[in-house]
């Protein structure tokens, strides 16, 4: 795993990757990837449970891509980036 990534996959979190984008439970602030979010959600359920501490999240449109993206997260990954690129340590 690089810097910041997923508590659930540890793969690190991305703005480039859709299955990487991380996406906030609004209903406990937990924060994991679209790809661990679309594996746990339930087909035609209304709610996403959160595998750290079980607090349900609603799904306004049933579906994983309507949670928030979590921009503050972004943001940093976006610095982290900045800052690898300017010390010369990009790798990918």
């Amino acid at each position: 795993m690089g810097e910041v990534g997923c508590n659930v996959c540890h793969d690190e979190f991305s703005a480039t990757v859709d299955r990487r984008v991380p996406r906030v439970l609004t209903a406990c602030g937990h924060t994991i990837c679209t790809g661990c979010a679309t594996g746990i959600h339930r087909a035609g359920s209304r709610n996403l449970v959160c595998p750290f501490d079980r607090v349900p999240t609603s799904l306004p449109d049933d579906h994983v891509a309507s949670l928030k993206k979590n921009y503050a997260l972004l943001e940093v990954l976006e610095k982290l980036a900045s800052k690898r690129r300017e010390d010369g340590d990009d790798v990918g």
